[in-house]
Parts: C-alpha cells; structure tokens; sequence
C-alpha cells in the first residue's frame, strides 16, 4: 500500500500548498468537466432528434391528404370507366390538378439523406405518371392510378422512419405511427372501393354479379375494420384524449356499412343519380380518418412536450456546471490570496504584543 502511495506523496512534496490544492482542485475538476460535456452533448443528439421526428410529422400529414386525393382520383375514374370517352369524365381533371399540386408541395426535411432521398425519387414519379395520366385510354388511366395508389404509403413510411418516428422509445407514439402507416391505407382503400363500386352501380342502372360479389366482401371488411377500431379504442397503450375520435371512426364505418348494404345490395333498383352516393361516402370517409389528424396532433403536442424538457434539463446542467466552475476559481483565488496576507496578519499581531509590554 505503501509502495502504492509513495509516488503521489513524493510528487506532494515538492509542491507548494497552494499548488497541491490546484493539482487536486484540477484533478477532480476535469473529469467532472468531461463527464458534464458528454451529458450535455447526449442532451444536445436527443434534442436533435425529436427535431428531427416534429419535422416528420408535416410530411406525413401531407402524404396522408394525397392518398386520399389519390383515392378519390381512381375511384372517380372506376365509377365513370364505363360511360366515359377519352378525358371526358366528371371532375376528374381538377381533381387530378390538385392531386398533382399536393404531390409538387411535398418536401422532405427531416435530415436523415437515403430516407429523403428515396422520397424525392417517389414523390417525383408519382408526379410524372400523374402529369400524363388523362392522354392514356381509360382502362390504362385506370391501371396507372391504380399503380401510384399502391405506391403512395411507401411517402409515409419513408417520413415515418426517415425522421425517428418509428424507432421512437415510447410504446405509446410508435404505436400511433403504426396506425397511420397501417390502418390509413387500409380504411381508404375500403371506404374507396365502397365508394366506387356502389356509385358505379347507380351510374349503370343495375348491379353485375361481380360487382355484388366484391361489395358483399367490402361490406364484411367494413365490419371487421370497424371491429378493429374498436380494439384499438381500447388499447392501454393508446392515449385517452383518442377515444372520441376512435368512436366517431366505428360510427362512421358502421354508417357507410349500412348506406352499401340498404342503397345498392338491398335496394329494389339502382335508379339514383350516382354523384349523392359518392359524395355521401366521401363525407364519411373523411369522418373516419378525423382520427388521423387527433393523431397527429397529440404526437406534436407530446414530442413539444419532450423537446421542452430536454432543453430545460440541458439549460439546467449547463447553468450548474459554470456555477460549480466559478465556485472553484473563486475559492482557489481565495486560497491563493491566504499566504499573502498571512505576513501581514503576523506582523500586526506582533506589533500589537510589543506595544502591550510598553504599556506595562
């Protein structure tokens, strides 16, 4: 133990005192310091990278409208692909031009390069096959959005785990991501072929057997994805501000249910204008996917949340480590100070002695 200690005290005694408290002050300070610094700069990635998951979440709500343009746009095309000729369909090329403008105001900022990279290149095809989409005939028209319909989600996947969402370490916000990269292709899809399937039935006059055997399918998926909103309503994980939006998504599917099965696969003749059908679905579509945006709204206010209190911590630990910093140097500097007016201090005391015994 000895033999241990002799270099450290040989180094002690050839040092001043107030030099060996600087070594010691030193010694204890600058690992301390490291150790603040690396708290500090793992403070400063967390922060960067809820940055970096806000800046996803704008992105993703874009991708979302666009799907449901999308959808709209196919499913306005499969209602009229049997009485239109060329270009001439109802609404179809305003709807396309907006679809395209959505499609142009995506811009990924989230930093992560393959990620954006790969979004860009999406983002840019999909614009190219909708930008010549009306020259081609109908039944390719219908192929064509079909194909960029399968590929949108792959937008919102790409800004999901782009921007860290999907890897986030709460359950709670990775489980909210998965619903919209899962269950909002899915719900569109569903509604959106109700939607074009039955307003087709109406527009012909009459309901195919291929037709009814598709709607009856649709009908049973709208009851199952209506049964699964009711599974997630009563997820653990899932926060309880949702559950509203939750119920009113299973009212509204059950809504649509009941519209497809009563007007087009019950009803004693399809003699209604087709476009009030559309439209009617369509209103409900949107009620549905209101949960989306409830979604997306709780994940901001939530990652906000975590993005504040990391500052603070961080505003906080930097603030103590320059008090502690400034602590020390001012008691070294008082230290340093002590062996200078000592003289002074022995010298008064023993003038103030000798004067005494004068007195005497």
């Amino acid at each position: 133990m000895f033999n241990v200690l002799r270099p450290g005290s040989r180094l002690l005694d050839r040092l001043h005192l107030s030099r060996k408290f600087g070594l010691i002050s030193l010694l204890v300070f600058i690992p301390a310091l490291l150790t603040n610094y690396l708290l500090l700069d793992e403070r400063l990635r967390y922060s960067a990278v809820i940055r970096s998951e806000i800046s996803g979440l704008e992105p993703i709500s874009q991708s979302l409208e666009l799907l449901g343009s999308l959808q709209a746009l196919h499913d306005l095309n499969q209602t009229q692909r049997a009485t239109q000729v060329g270009a001439g369909a109802t609404g179809l090329e305003p709807l396309r031009q907006k679809t395209l403008e959505q499609l142009q105001a995506l811009h990924p900022d989230w930093g992560e390069p393959v990620s954006v990279t790969r979004f860009i290149k999406l983002r840019d095809e999909l614009a190219s096959t909708l930008e010549g989409v009306m020259q081609a005939s109908v039944s390719t028209r219908q192929s064509q959005l079909k194909q960029t319909l399968d590929q949108a989600p792959a937008l919102i996947e790409l800004a999901a785990s782009g921007s860290g969402l999907t890897q986030n370490a709460s359950v709670q916000i990775r489980q909210m991501v998965a619903l919209l990269i899962r269950n909002g292709p899915k719900t569109r899809w569903i509604i959106g072929q109700s939607r074009a399937l039955g307003a087709e039935a109406f527009l012909l006059k009459s309901l195919t057997a291929a037709s009814s055997d598709q709607l009856d399918e649709l009908s049973v998926e709208l009851e199952s994805l209506g049964n699964e909103y009711q599974a997630l309503r009563q997820h653990a994980e899932l926060h309880p501000s949702l559950d509203a939006g939750f119920q009113a998504s299973i009212d509204s599917l059950a809504t649509t249910r009941d519209m497809l099965e009563k007007q087009v696969l019950l009803a004693e003749d399809l003699n209604q204008p087709w476009q009030p059908f559309f439209d009617t679905v369509s209103e409900q579509l949107e009620r549905t996917l209101a949960i989306e945006q409830n979604i997306l709204s709780l994940l901001r206010t939530q990652l906000e949340q975590k993005l504040q209190q990391s500052q603070q911590r961080m505003l906080l630990q930097a603030v103590l480590t320059f008090l502690s910093l400034l602590l020390i140097v001012y008691l070294y500097s008082a230290f340093l100070r002590l062996p200078a007016q000592q003289p002074e201090r022995t010298g008064s005391h023993a003038a103030t002695s000798r004067a005494g015994r004068s007195h005497l």
